[in-house]
C-alpha cells in the first residue's frame, strides 16, 4: 500500500502548531482515500489521516482562481468508530 501526502485547508480542527503558514495541514492518506479526492470539480469524501488516525469529511475548495475547485478543505471531524484506532 502506498501513502500519499494530502494538504487540505485546515479549518478549525487543528492546533496552530499543526497548521502551516498557508493555512493547510499535512496528512498521509491511503491509496483508497486518495482515489476519493477530486480535482477541478465538486466532490466530497470521508478520509483517514494515517499519521494520526483521525477521520474527516473533506470537500472541494477554491484555490483563489475564478471557478477553479482544485483545492480541498476539511468540513468536519468524524467521531472515532468503535474498534477502530
Amino acid at each position: 500500500m502506498s501513502e500519499h501526502i494530502f494538504t487540505p485547508l485546515a479549518g478549525t480542527y487543528f492546533e496552530p502548531e499543526e497548521i502551516d503558514d498557508m493555512g493547510r495541514v499535512w496528512m498521509i492518506l491511503s491509496d483508497k482515500d486518495i482515489a476519493k479526492i477530486g480535482r477541478g470539480e465538486r466532490w466530497s469524501a470521508r478520509i483517514t489521516d494515517l499519521k494520526t488516525g483521525r477521520r474527516f469529511t473533506v470537500r472541494d475548495a477554491s484555490c483563489g482562481l475564478v471557478r477553479c475547485r482544485c483545492a480541498a478543505q476539511i468540513t468536519r471531524e468524524l467521531k472515532a468508530t468503535k474498534g477502530v484506532k
